[in-house]
């Protein structure tokens, strides 16, 4: 069995960005996820999905919660053809790539308190 490659996107200037906000950079603790879970993975930047080269080194990308305007020129159409190549992608409300993931957000639930609190929910329609 070939060995799974796996990556997630992890932007430092995002990171910044949110922090500066006050906010968390999720992607922070799916590093974190990945190692209690033994899976190594590596970290790639976002502009990374545009570029065939770099994605055809990983059999499954873990994708955040970018905004379409996030995403480099280019990174829907990449992304499709990677994924009908075998790829898996796994995404957090993904903005802009709908198509790829052959799916349509409904909407958002925010946090009652804070971005810790549970109050997620799935529904499939």
């Amino acid at each position: 069995m070939a060995a799974v490659r796996t990556a997630y996107v992890y932007d430092a200037d995002l990171r910044i960005k949110a922090n500066a906000q006050g906010r968390n950079y999720w992607y922070e603790y799916v590093r974190e996820i990945c190692d209690q879970l033994g899976l190594r993975a590596a970290a790639i930047s976002r502009q990374a999905l545009a570029d065939g080269a770099t994605l055809s080194q990983y059999s499954v990308l873990i994708v955040g919660d970018l905004a379409a305007s996030e995403l480099p020129p280019g990174a829907a159409a990449n992304l499709d053809a990677w994924v009908t190549q075998g790829g898996a992608l796994i995404g957090f409300a993904t903005d802009g790539l709908d198509v790829v993931f052959g799916n349509k957000a409904g909407g958002v639930t925010r946090q009652p308190i804070d971005d810790f609190t549970l109050a997620g929910f799935f529904d499939l329609k």
